[in-house]
């Protein structure tokens, strides 16, 4: 024998209450011929389980269970032949491991024609295989011997000669052998089972076999001069861009022809339809043109070009398609109309789709159709004017009157008695008229608040009701007759005083009248600088002087909201005056 430089790590174990401890290493062979091999000396007679312990060379680890490990229970040694690759210096240590003493259990039972599988709670030692005699499974109560017996990890799976059918009762017996049983990979036997229930899993043969998955949705491919977007359960958008295009849809190409006679207004028409209704177009025919067949309906003007749609089929009952047309950039409410023999409104929308600006209407039919906006078609005891920019100019004269607005009919009423000349307005921009059903204006000569040091009011105060919530953002004007520069002051019920603000001096529908905008419920006044004169009485009893040569007025101006009181937030513009 020969010595080694080998290092000896963890010389000492404890087992079953036992300290064995390595005396010695030796590294040696018996012949020229011999592998080499390490012998391990312990302090006393190794124990009969020493299968349990390992040996780890370098970086590799193995069992002392078997070879090229070998040991003699009735000394005090432990062999183990290595490679002749085996290089020094190495370290190596003995380690104990805990024994595993616990049996492995069944945990389930299954089988499904020929195959019976039988599943242990712990990997099992596939060097171990049972005899087929071992088994015995029973059927509806006859029993037979399987042909074939195979472990894979947990399973133990059993080959039948022949199948279980469908519904019927199985259960498997298991005779533990003394050789190749059901065993751990620590070498502990399973036990014996004894009519162990088996779960048939077998299909029924003569049962429909399940329907194949549905084909994918189909979806639109090779556009071209057709934007779209969507998808096949919510439907498709389609806008044709300039004359158009095609699209392949369920391997049919669909053509989207555009014409446009005379129609230079921009942007482009759109369908939104369902992949139903898709499914049965051949072609889609847009013609564009700025000559309506009839004049706009009633409360109503044109915007933009009428557009004839033919997607060249009858829609179903309840079917329906949104056809959607360019808009301009308005601040208020268009409609989609379509036109069968006269005009007829349409449920409608504004919507962006595919990047432009549209407004869409639902429809059941197809025809042509047009985009038109609300206007003001007539006027009773109402002046009235419109600016692109900022809306609707209306003037009550006398006690009010209405106006006839799109479909509707808006009353605009004044009460109070007053002796100054001139009439109030109001300018409200198209989606503040949208919303409104009745404007009410109650004016009074009397100011509820003493005018600001200094200044004092003329003409009367006008409380101006809409009816509706203002958004944010969104602004009145309230304007009063003015014969010359005035302030418009705001009253702060939190500071309970007047406020001064910003106003403008506008000619609204031929009378020169002051404006102040608001965003809010607020009270407001015009005043004029106490320059002296004569006096007349103030709502708080004091003397102010009146100058019959300089027209000025006092706005109080509430817009009411839908709720409960007259509450009067605000926010309001003053004139510096000359």
């Amino acid at each position: 024998m020969c010595s080694t430089s080998t290092v000896l790590t963890d010389n000492d174990f404890t087992h079953s209450n036992v300290t064995y401890q390595i005396e010695a290493i030796t590294f040696a062979r018996s012949l020229v011929s011999d592998p080499w091999a390490f012998r391990f000396t312990f302090n006393k007679v190794i124990p009969a389980d020493i299968k349990t312990w390992t040996l780890d060379f370098g970086s590799r680890q193995v069992s002392l269970a078997s070879p090229p490990a070998t040991y003699s229970n009735s000394d005090k040694t432990v062999t183990w032949s290595v490679e002749s690759s085996y290089t020094l210096p190495q370290t190596l240590s003995m380690k104990l491991k805990t024994p595993d003493t616990t049996a492995p259990t069944v945990s389930s039972a299954a089988v499904n024609g020929t195959a019976l599988t039988i599943t242990y709670n712990e990997n099992l030692d596939t060097n171990s295989v049972p005899a087929p005699g071992q088994f015995t499974v029973t059927v509806d109560g006859s029993g037979q011997t399987p042909t074939g017996v195979a472990i894979n990890g947990k399973t133990v799976t059993l080959t039948l000669g022949t199948a279980v059918a469908t519904g019927q009762t199985v259960t498997v017996a298991y005779n533990a052998p003394t050789n190749n049983p059901i065993q751990d990979a620590s070498g502990n036997d399973a036990g014996a089972l004894s009519n162990q229930q088996v779960t048939n899993n077998t299909p029924d043969p003569s049962a429909a076999p399940p329907p194949p998955p549905p084909p994918p949705p189909p979806v639109i491919e090779s556009p071209e001069g057709v934007s779209h977007s969507g998808n096949a359960s919510d439907g498709f958008s389609l806008t044709p861009l300039g004359e158009g295009g095609s699209i392949v849809y369920r391997k049919r190409t669909i053509d989207i022809p555009v014409t446009r006679d005379e129609c230079t207004s921009p942007g482009n028409p759109a369908l939104i339809i369902s992949r139903s209704t898709l499914d049965r177009v051949r072609e889609i025919t847009f013609e564009l043109s700025e000559t309506s067949p009839q004049d706009p309906p009633s409360g109503f003007r044109m915007e933009g070009c009428v557009a004839e749609i033919d997607p060249g089929i009858r829609l179903g009952q309840r079917e329906t398609v949104a056809v959607c047309l360019p808009t301009a950039e308005v601040n208020g409410k268009s409609y989609v109309h379509r036109y069968d023999e006269e005009w007829k409104i349409l449920p409608s929308r504004s919507e962006t789709v595919n990047g432009e600006k549209v407004v869409c209407g639902d429809t059941d039919s197809f025809s042509m159709f047009g985009v038109f906006l609300p206007v003001i078609e007539s006027a009773e005891g109402v002046n009235h004017s419109e600016d692109p920019e900022y809306g609707f100019s209306l003037t009550p004269l006398g006690e009010g009157g209405s106006i006839v607005y799109g479909e509707r009919t808006i009353d605009l009423s004044v009460t109070g008695d007053v002796g100054s000349s001139g009439d109030p307005a109001v300018i409200v921009s198209r989606s503040v008229l949208d919303r409104v059903e009745e404007i009410t204006f109650e004016l009074s000569e009397v100011s509820p608040h003493d005018p600001p040091p200094g200044f004092y009011l003329e003409g009367f105060s006008a409380e101006v009701d809409l009816g509706v919530t203002l958004e944010p953002g969104e602004t009145v004007s309230v304007c009063l007759p003015s014969a010359g520069e005035s302030d418009i002051y705001r009253y702060s019920e939190v500071l309970g005083e007047w406020e001064v603000l910003e106003s403008r001096s506008e000619t609204v529908n031929g009378e020169e009248v002051v404006c102040g905008d608001v965003g809010a419920v607020s009270l407001t006044g015009v005043f004029v600088e106490d320059t002296g004169g004569c006096v007349i009485a103030s709502a708080g009893g004091e003397g102010v002087p009146w100058r019959g040569a300089v027209f000025n007025l006092l706005l109080i101006m509430s817009v009411l909201m839908l709720v409960p009181g007259k509450h009067r937030p605000g926010a309001y513009y003053r004139k510096a005056s000359g």
